[in-house]
């Protein structure tokens, strides 16, 4: 999003809340339904829960989701200076 390697603080930082968010969801404080553009009853919203590659499950989604929300939303992303 940026166009650099993030500095080991920013990796620490980013994976910290992708272990936070992932935990929110497995103990639903969260909807990873939702949160990740899916449908409970395997209709598709966004994405259809058939389509995730093997192995991945909602809540990995839906958390990976978070963070992709957080890169896209740096002022850094949004801003070239």
């Amino acid at each position: 999003c940026v166009s650099r390697t993030p500095t080991p603080a920013e990796s620490a930082e980013l994976m910290t809340f992708l272990d936070k968010q992932t935990h929110r969801l497995e103990q639903g404080w969260l909807s990873a339904w939702d949160l990740a553009g899916l449908n409970e009853n395997g209709a598709p919203k966004l994405v259809d829960p058939k389509s995730l590659p093997s192995g991945t499950t909602p809540v990995q989604l839906a958390a990976w989701t978070a963070v992709s929300r957080i890169l896209l939303n740096l002022d850094e992303t949004i801003t070239k200076e």
